[in-house]
């Protein structure tokens, strides 16, 4: 696990973005903000350091993809859980790898398994809305090795089966809202709304895909 920060304006709210699979600090860095912005990204281990963020008295936090269910894993037990004012989830779940609330481990296998420079392209095609907002990712430079992404898949799948931190975790902790698209063809709506249905979740629809530089934007303070 890697953190970087984005925006530090020496001010006493953060907001911390948990990125998803496959990403570095590259496709974020544009974001503007009055506050300090921090993303946490590549998730080969569990290795979160909260001493980054000990001064801040207020945490804004945006989880996307697979962020959605690391988040949780990390703040659940840390000092810093009381400091989050709001949490959003943008099209990602708390159960991450799951058939009914999530991305099926078999699908998930069948990436890992495939995973090339060709399909990682082709992973960052399908989380785009069109060849427009794929150029524009694209051009960020995410510099991201097979074998880095490969670990990451297979740690995420790893966290994954543990179904009793995964279970209080999905318990203990709530977003106020989840941003979830009709367009994302990674994670299924159908899941994402029986995820967030059951816990009572705010819930905001809307005509975008799996990534969207114009919604994580927007969902920074």
């Amino acid at each position: 696990m890697k953190q970087f920060f984005v925006r530090k304006n020496n001010t006493d709210t953060l907001n911390l973005l948990f990125s998803g699979y496959g990403q570095d600090e590259n496709p974020f860095l544009s974001l503007e903000s009055h506050n300090d912005l921090a993303v946490v990204y590549d998730y080969e281990d569990l290795n979160f350091d909260e001493s980054e963020y000990l001064n801040y008295r207020s945490i804004n936090l945006i989880a996307w993809s697979m962020g959605v269910m690391i988040a949780p894993m990390v703040l659940s037990s840390s000092v810093l859980r009381d400091r989050i004012t709001y949490a959003s989830a943008f099209n990602g779940t708390i159960e991450g790898i799951n058939p009914d609330y999530g991305i099926s481990m078999e699908m998930w296998q069948a990436t890992t398994d495939a995973l090339s420079e060709k399909s990682v392209l082709k992973f960052y095609r399908r989380m785009c809305l069109n060849s427009e907002a794929f150029e524009s990712y694209i051009s960020s430079n995410v510099s991201r090795s097979v074998d880095s992404m490969r670990r990451e898949l297979n740690f995420i799948a790893s966290i994954s089966q543990d179904t009793d931190k995964k279970n209080k975790v999905a318990t203990d902790f709530c977003y106020n809202q989840a941003l979830l698209g009709t367009k994302d063809k990674i994670f299924g709506l159908k899941c994402m709304l029986a995820s967030f249905e059951k816990t009572g979740t705010r819930i905001i629809t809307g005509d975008f895909a799996h990534y969207s530089f114009d919604i994580l934007q927007s969902l920074v303070k």
